[in-house]
């Protein structure tokens, strides 16, 4: 079994680049072709169905699931039905705060954030954003393990330029005794 850290750290690049070619190839079919993915995965499932069909009676020996046969552990799906609800007891927790104004901060930053989403929803594509999201989660972490000396020197060069810029911004302790006339 393959661990997320390893698909997103090109530990083996045939699997990674694997999935990140089926999802650039989704993006594509669903952007430039107008294909429907609730529609196309329809049809798969159509289509894996008659497959299954044809099988049972050309090869009835290669029918792999039995009554018996359990795909699935029983621990695994513990596993992960317990991982979901922490993670929605979370979300549901985090969104009813938000919701009853336990921190104003946190409600306000949620505002502002709805209406910056709500605002730029008009020009920016949410598809082209999930695009760009998907292909980043899998360039940027590689990027930055393997680049990590070049990319520091960079970062010690912004933050100069921004202690520079910093640096001229008069304090107010420094123009409080001035007198204006």
């Amino acid at each position: 079994m393959f661990n997320v850290t390893d698909i997103l750290m090109w530990k083996n690049p045939a699997i990674t680049g694997g999935i990140l070619a089926a999802f650039n190839a989704l993006f594509i079919m669903v952007e430039f072709y107008g294909i429907c993915f609730v529609h196309l995965a329809c049809q798969m499932a159509i289509l894996v169905i008659f497959v299954g069909l044809a099988l049972k009676f050309v090869m009835p020996s290669a029918v792999l699931v039995d009554e018996a046969s359990e795909p699935i552990s029983k621990d695994a799906i513990a596993k992960v039905v317990g991982i979901v609800a922490s993670g929605l007891n979370v979300a549901t927790t985090k969104t009813i705060e938000t919701v009853t104004w336990k921190r104003s901060s946190t409600t306000l930053k949620a505002l502002v954030g709805i209406d910056v989403v709500r605002r730029l929803a008009l020009w920016i594509s949410l598809t082209y954003v999930i695009f760009l999201a998907g292909n980043s989660v899998f360039i940027i972490p590689y990027v930055v393990e393997t680049k990590w000396d070049m990319l520091e020197s960079h970062i010690k060069k912004v933050y100069e330029v921004k202690d520079l810029c910093l640096s001229k911004v008069p304090k107010y302790t420094d123009c409080k005794d001035v007198k204006w006339d």
